[in-house]
């Protein structure tokens, strides 16, 4: 073999690894942002819930037994799951409201989380 034809088979076996490096460097990559996207994805769930209550109970609200009436969109907690409108939101452990004069706040504790507190004025 020539010399020649000796650094073209070094070329294609460096350019084989380098290959190699940019599909593993490319996938580790692409699994930690992934990773970092779920894990962010709970405390997100969290305060959209709470925005969307505090939206909701901007236009007027009321307790009707276990119930929160805000506007015309009914919140419920049953089985450790606060729910809108029937449609699950988040995961609670619990979710207390009380109407003090015109005021109205709702203590929301998710799992896995501080308890949050959400107050309106009608």
């Amino acid at each position: 073999m020539t010399r020649r034809g000796y650094t073209m088979i070094e070329m294609l076996l460096s350019m084989s690894m380098l290959g190699l490096v940019l599909d593993i460097g490319i996938s580790a990559t692409g699994s930690l942002v992934r990773l970092a996207h779920e894990a962010g994805q709970p405390a997100q769930r969290v305060d959209l819930a709470c925005d969307a209550l505090r939206r909701d109970l901007g236009a007027g609200g009321h307790i009707q037994g276990q119930d929160l009436f805000a506007g015309k969109i009914r919140w419920h907690v049953a089985a450790g799951t606060l729910t809108r409108d029937g449609v699950p939101r988040l995961e609670v452990v619990d979710a207390i409201w009380q109407q003090v004069g015109r005021e109205i706040i709702v203590r929301i504790r998710p799992v896995g989380f501080a308890q949050r507190e959400v107050c309106a004025w009608p």
